[in-house]
């Protein structure tokens, strides 16, 4: 299909990322499916192990989850904006804004011959006034109970029926809820400020460089010199006393435009109130893989990563 946006997140809790990818779902439009890909590998040995043997151990479920249909998908966000447990999944939707429906001939395009394609003169000529999926809505995917997943974006004043593009999450305000901003078409870009009455508990990092360069890296290898930079890639795994494991990264953003903070928000859910055991596994600037331990407790940190983690 189209592939409009992807995330990665852990959606079932067993310590293996999924991925959710957006494409064009419209019913009497172009009905293809997003993927809600959930991996299949019993723990991430298992998952190295099959892929070096050229196995991609992921399933789509998407159709079983509820969330296979939704409408011109395009970037999407894997986050636990509540700090359940569970994390929530938020696409952007819809494409040309106007008055006169153009699906039609959207769909005579689709369904042309492959030698017409290679013509633009032959493709739909879109001009102001024509809609495409100008009315959807953002859409922000919960999972429930029956591990089906509802949209709540109407219940929560998301659902504006505005198209919208790329996703930026982060927690704006330091106060542990994941806040995220929206770019949209044929409106200005809208910022959401979570305010979730009763979140539960949760464990940030920020996880820096040390303040010097080590002995070894140099600007010709590429390595980014500044102090504090964020160690992006680095892999964080959360044991809570439960016995869950969750896991979060310092990514930066992926998918169609938007962006994620390069912090790493893990929430824990409501009853973690003591210290939780956190896995660290990153690279210094030499390349060198390290793993260390630490016992946190919820809230904020800081840390610089170097040969060990240190917190500031």
């Amino acid at each position: 299909f189209k592939g409009m946006g992807v995330d990665f997140g852990d959606l079932d809790g067993d310590g293996v990322y999924d991925m959710f990818v957006s494409n064009i779902t419209t019913s009497f439009g172009i009905e293809e499916s997003n993927f809600q890909f959930m991996s299949t590998a019993r723990d991430q040995a298992d998952l190295r192990a099959r892929l070096r043997e050229g196995e991609a151990p992921w399933e789509d479920r998407s159709a079983q989850a509820g969330t296979a249909w939704s409408g011109w998908g395009w970037d999407v966000k894997i986050d636990d904006f509540d700090n359940s447990g569970v994390p929530a999944i938020v696409q952007a939707t819809g494409f040309v804004k106007g008055e006169v429906d153009r699906w039609p001939q959207l769909q005579e395009l689709a369904t042309a011959n492959d030698q017409l394609l290679q013509n633009p003169y032959w493709w739909p000529n879109v001009r102001a006034g024509d809609d495409v999926a100008g009315t959807q809505a953002l859409h922000f995917f919960v999972k429930g109970t029956d591990g089906r997943y509802v949209d709540l974006a109407g219940r929560l004043g998301l659902a504006v029926p505005v198209p919208t593009r790329g996703i930026a999450t982060g927690d704006a305000d330091g106060d542990g809820r994941i806040d995220f901003a929206v770019a949209r078409q044929w409106a200005e870009p809208v910022f959401y400020h979570n305010q979730s009455p009763a979140p539960g508990a949760f464990l940030g990092l920020r996880l820096t460089r040390e303040a010097a360069p080590a002995a070894g890296a140099t600007k010709a290898a590429g390595t980014l010199q500044a102090p504090g930079s964020p160690v992006t890639g680095a892999q964080v795994t959360v044991t809570t006393p439960d016995g869950r494991r969750l896991i979060g990264r310092v990514d930066g953003g992926s998918g169609h435009s938007g962006k994620r903070s390069s912090d790493v928000h893990i929430g824990l859910g409501p009853n973690v109130t003591g210290p939780v055991r956190a896995h660290l596994r990153w690279r210094d600037r030499t390349g060198q893989v390290h793993d260390q331990d630490l016992q946190l407790t919820p809230g904020w940190h800081s840390l610089q990563l170097g040969r060990q983690a240190r917190e500031k």
